[in-house]
């Protein structure tokens, strides 16, 4: 490894839904998807490509089918996890993040 892997992304965990998940942030490959955060008509399928993509590299025996099944209960949940590991706040977030970090 080089110097680079210092500057890698730290995986962390949170508690969603009353379970335990050590979440993988994502890599410089999706910043589209950071920028998309930003522009209105794309935020919703931004942050959702954002969680499958997320959930999909940290529970790696998940399917894209069951993904698409998780509740909305869980949606703002998801949300904040997801933000919070990747390190993407916007000024929205201030002082709402439901995620719980262990």
């Amino acid at each position: 490894m080089s110097r680079l892997d210092k500057l890698f992304g730290k995986s962390k965990e949170y508690t969603i839904g009353g379970e335990k998940f050590t979440l993988e942030p994502l890599g410089i490959e999706h910043v589209s998807l950071v920028m998309d955060l930003e522009n209105e008509d794309r935020r919703a399928n931004s942050i959702l490509k954002m969680i499958e993509i997320t959930l999909m590299k940290s529970v790696p025996d998940a399917t894209k089918e069951e993904v698409k099944k998780l509740g909305l209960t869980y949606f703002r949940e998801l949300v904040d996890a997801v933000k919070s590991v990747n390190g993407v706040v916007s000024n929205d977030d201030q002082g709402q993040d439901t995620a719980k970090t262990e």
